[in-house]
């Protein structure tokens, strides 16, 4: 089986509620697993809404779907960046 898309995200906060570090990487939707690239200018920030929906679309951007699935990579692309959207929220609980 081949996985539609896959996310990871680690998060370390800071005492003060911004973020000190965030991490997040790819898999099914890239020829094999990926890093995302740009996570650190969210570093020193609190998430709230519009960085979540900026994290969003850095995922979306860096995905690469290949035709593997019968699934259309520009889903598997969307279907990625809620994911890895949705975990960065609860990580950092936001509502």
């Amino acid at each position: 089986d081949f996985p539609l898309a896959g996310a990871a995200v680690r998060l370390k906060r800071a005492d003060d509620g911004t973020v000190a570090e965030l991490a997040i990487a790819l898999t099914g939707v890239n020829p094999c697993p990926i890093r995302i690239a740009g996570t650190e200018k969210f570093v020193g920030q609190k998430l709230g809404e519009a960085e979540l929906d900026a994290i969003r679309e850095l995922v979306r951007r860096q995905a690469k779907p290949m035709r593997t699935t019968t699934v259309a990579p520009w889903y598997r692309r969307r279907v990625v960046g809620a994911l890895a959207r949705r975990l960065t929220a609860k990580l950092a609980s936001v509502p």
